[in-house]
């Protein structure tokens, strides 16, 4: 991230996120300029010098992402989840994707630096309802759930598919991301995805919009 007291700033999906000596300092969202200032706190773990903010909230949520939309498609937060709250060891958000205001599927937002997420879960995994598919809303979902992973200093995103799910593998090409490998699952993945037995890993780096 640079020297202390440098002030560095990310953007994705037309957000931009400012971090000074590793912290985040505001969001800018849109091109109104509201200022958000968030305050969470952050562990020694992950591509940004600040590590990734493990604490997630609906408020945390609320200053990321907002009311944004990408033609057509919203996110609605379900529910937060933290840890101890379900078979996951990390915390997650929960999204149903909306389509012209009807529910098309989901996207989580898994919070960690792990080899759960990095080698076979992924940071995001979503589905779209079969009515829904071929309109690229797995894209946008994922475009839009982006500036969380941003704010919680998720970088690089990881992204993982089945080899042979040819839809996921040109949906996160498109978003940028690179096939890094692919890796066999072992044993005790079974109890987040029962019928995974190979997972495509791919890398999506988080744009370094520069230095100031």
């Amino acid at each position: 991230m640079g020297q202390p007291g440098a002030i560095t700033s990310f953007s994705f999906g037309g957000c931009r996120l400012w971090v000074v000596s590793g912290q985040c300092l505001c969001w800018i969202r849109g091109r109104d300029m509201s200022v958000r200032v968030p305050t969470l706190p952050v562990s020694p773990n992950s591509g940004f010098e600040a590590g990734v903010a493990m604490e997630v909230s609906e408020e945390s949520a609320r200053l990321a992402i907002g009311d944004r939309g990408d033609s057509g498609v919203l996110l609605k937060l379900w529910k937060v989840v933290q840890v101890g709250d379900s078979d996951w060891p990390v915390p997650f958000y929960a999204f149903t994707v909306l389509v012209d205001g009807e529910k098309a599927g989901g996207i989580r937002l898994r919070v960690g630096d792990t080899d759960l997420l990095r080698l076979w879960a992924g940071h995001i995994g979503f589905n779209v309802d079969m009515k829904y598919r071929g309109r690229r809303v797995a894209e946008r979902a994922t475009r839009l759930v982006i500036p969380l992973a941003i704010f919680h200093g998720i970088n690089p995103v990881w992204l993982t598919c089945n080899p042979e799910n040819i839809a996921s593998q040109i949906t996160l090409r498109r978003l940028g991301a690179v096939l890094v490998d692919a890796v066999d699952v072992p044993e005790e993945y079974a109890k987040f995805e029962p019928t995974a037995t190979r997972k495509q890993r791919y890398r999506l780096d988080l744009r370094d919009a520069g230095s100031d």
